[in-house]
């Protein structure tokens, strides 16, 4: 497998796994904001998911992802790193990356309530929020490159030896 394959199969994997997870997480939304008032419900939803904070958030994970994806295709498949801590590291990175400036800004913006404290407890739930699916969405990802990276090892070795 080449540096290029490895890189493009990572990335899609990545970018595939974290596109099916934002769906579930937006059907859910949606079926919980409709549940009640189905009219209603669908305009809070398209609401807030055109804001500018939703949509940004999308940009940086699926910047990120695709960023990240091209990494970790190229460390597990051909270096044969473990996929476990690149899942863990890439995961971690972005959640950081999206929930430390949604904490900055809503701050600055004066949203957050009038206790710090108060609101740093919210942000670290949300932080724990977001760090679950996106580490199941990377070990997915990451455990298929490694699945795959093993199926394609074999017929590398046998390439080699028929070049000798």
């Amino acid at each position: 497998m080449t540096l290029e394959e490895a890189k493009t199969f990572g990335r899609n994997q990545a970018l595939i796994k974290t596109a099916i997870a934002v769906l579930v997480m937006l059907l859910f939304f949606f079926y919980e904001q409709t549940h009640g008032d189905f009219a209603n419900g669908i305009l809070f939803f398209l609401e807030a998911i055109t804001s500018v904070r939703f949509i940004g958030i999308l940009i940086i994970l699926f910047g990120l992802t695709f960023i990240f994806g091209k990494r970790a295709g190229k460390a597990i498949m051909l270096d044969g790193k473990p996929f476990v801590p690149i899942a863990i590291k890439y995961a971690l990175i972005i959640v950081l990356f999206i929930t430390v400036p949604a904490f900055v800004l809503t701050i600055m913006s004066g949203l957050a309530s009038t206790d710090l404290q108060e609101f740093t407890l919210a942000f670290l739930l949300g932080t724990l929020f977001w760090i679950l699916p996106m580490l199941l969405v990377w070990l997915w990802a990451t455990n298929r490159m490694r699945v795959v990276a093993k199926q394609s090892q074999p017929t590398q070795s046998a390439d080699s030896a028929t070049a000798q």
